[in-house]
């Protein structure tokens, strides 16, 4: 809060003028500061001076005496912070909590413009682009539902010069996890699906589960939150003297992306196919005690989205991607012509930048195997947002999935982790950043949602931050929030920090 307050200070502290200002100018000038240290004693629990003149707090008296002796001789800096002075100590007073307070005084800071916003989120890009070295990357964002910015830097495919633009198409990796859970979210409201039971309900051919010699279940609300126990590309704790040598030196212990499962050629026919690389492999951990990233638990939720709906999943969510208008949102599959389609990118061992092996996603479609655009990431964004937030609106439109579904997908499950914000955990089928203040007067963390992905030659990350205001608040339009997505095309490129940022960045941007 001080730090606001600071910087308040300084918009209107032109020490120059005040020499320049006659004594009516000076009275002005006096009351401006005065408001700001009635903020600062309000906020320590300070009366009022009971000596102040009536004189300095009548915002009225300085209006329309300046008018009357300056008129537009006045330097308007100082006529303008006496308006936002004592505009801004009636807000402050006035609010009932410390957040309403710090957001009155954020209200009053000049906000960014459109273009001013755009610099900084470029320059932020670029610096991404300059450390990881990536060939390409691109950048779309949204306030309030309405694209406000997206461009491409670098380029789609190095060999030919072409050039990234916001119509490329890359991996999204395993940004496909939450468009999955969509599907999920659907089907539970529905009734269709009752995430609790047990997935043999749905599998029966799934092989029953043990643990430390118990028979253990498995339900889909775990495997959406990562709590199965269902190995993810990693086979090293089948061997248990290796588990051991591994605690010993943490250097033996392979990376996502040096794992051979990582890279499999071969085309899977159906999802049915795809169980058949893990189904039987025992459990890493009891279902619920811990959390496990797998891709592979997300091929199990594929598996029971069609028994439930009795269709192909692929022909499942090409039907969602429609619904969403995402009309360049694809499966990841090598032979169809998909046009501005990027090449992947991979460094060697010497850092040099090559084109990345050839991989067949098929294995993976529900927890990395789809491709898109940043435009199309953005409708999905929007589409999860208006869901959450149509108890807020009398928009008669309803979401896709109902609010209280939205607010229990975004809630932050026990005993989860995130390994690329770890202020947050795992919800379902999201990334979770709860809001906390530890401190008082210390930082702020606001809560969002996030995914990021990783595959062969790409990486992408989708955020989105909601507003920070009273849920009660009722608007007028939906969806209300900064949504940013970023995609690159070469693998091990970490993109949440710089998109939460350039988040925060808009989300102080008068887009008017």
């Amino acid at each position: 809060m001080m730090n606001n307050i600071a910087k308040y200070r300084q918009i209107i502290s032109h020490s120059n003028v005040y020499k320049n200002l006659d004594k009516d100018g000076r009275d002005l000038f006096r009351f401006q500061r005065n408001v700001h240290q009635k903020i600062v004693n309000h906020k320590n629990g300070l009366k009022p001076c009971s000596s102040e003149s009536n004189r300095d707090n009548d915002y009225d008296y300085h209006y329309n005496y300046t008018h009357e002796r300056h008129g537009s001789g006045l330097n308007l800096k100082i006529l303008y912070s006496a308006v936002l002075g004592f505009a801004g100590f009636n807000l402050w007073k006035n609010s009932n909590c410390e957040e309403n307070r710090e957001n009155a005084i954020n209200n009053l800071l000049p906000k960014k413009t459109l273009n001013e916003a755009i610099n900084i989120a470029r320059d932020l890009t670029i610096k991404v682009k300059d450390e990881s070295g990536c060939p390409g990357i691109v950048v779309a964002v949204s306030i309030d539902g309405k694209q406000v910015w997206s461009e491409g830097f670098g380029y789609s495919d190095i060999e030919n010069r072409i050039a990234c633009t916001p119509d490329t198409v890359m991996r999204i990796a395993s940004i496909s996890k939450p468009i999955t859970m969509a599907v999920v979210g659907k089907l539970w409201e529905d009734g269709k699906l009752n995430i609790d039971k047990p997935i043999q309900q749905y599998l029966p051919d799934f092989p029953q589960k043990e643990v430390d010699g118990k028979k253990v279940q498995i339900t889909t609300r775990q495997l959406v939150s990562h709590l199965s126990g269902i190995r993810h590309y990693d086979k090293k704790y089948l061997d248990k003297n290796k588990e051991k040598n591994d605690k010993k030196n943490d250097t033996n212990i392979p990376t996502e992306f040096e794992l051979k499962e990582y890279y499999l050629k071969k085309y899977f026919k159906n999802v049915t196919e795809s169980l058949n690389l893990f189904q039987d492999d025992p459990l890493v951990h009891k279902p619920g005690s811990k959390f496990l990233y797998t891709s592979h638990g997300w091929t199990v939720v594929s598996a029971v989205i069609e028994a439930v709906t009795k269709k192909q999943f692929t022909d499942v969510i090409k039907d969602v991607f429609k619904q969403f208008g995402m009309e360049k949102t694809y499966l990841d599959e090598n032979e169809p012509l998909i046009y501005n389609r990027s090449r992947n990118y991979i460094k060697n061992k010497k850092g040099k930048l090559v084109n990345a092996q050839y991989v067949d996603n098929s294995y993976k479609w529900a927890g990395g195997g789809f491709l898109s655009t940043v435009g199309d990431l953005l409708k999905f964004a929007h589409i999860m947002l208006y869901s959450l937030q149509t108890n807020q609106s009398n928009s008669k439109k309803s979401g896709y999935l109902k609010a209280d579904t939205m607010k229990t997908i975004w809630t932050l499950v026990d005993n989860t982790k995130l390994n690329w914000d770890k202020d947050g955990g795992y919800g379902m089928g999201w990334g979770v950043v709860p809001e906390k203040q530890e401190y008082g007067c210390g930082r702020q963390q606001r809560f969002y949602v996030t995914h990021t992905g990783g595959a062969v030659g790409a990486s992408s990350v989708l955020v989105i931050l909601p507003p920070s205001e009273d849920n009660s608040k009722t608007f007028d339009s939906l969806p209300k929030g900064v949504c940013v997505t970023m995609i690159t095309n070469m693998i091990s490129v970490s993109l949440n920090k710089t998109a939460l940022e350039i988040a925060k960045i808009f989300e102080q941007c008068d887009n008017k």
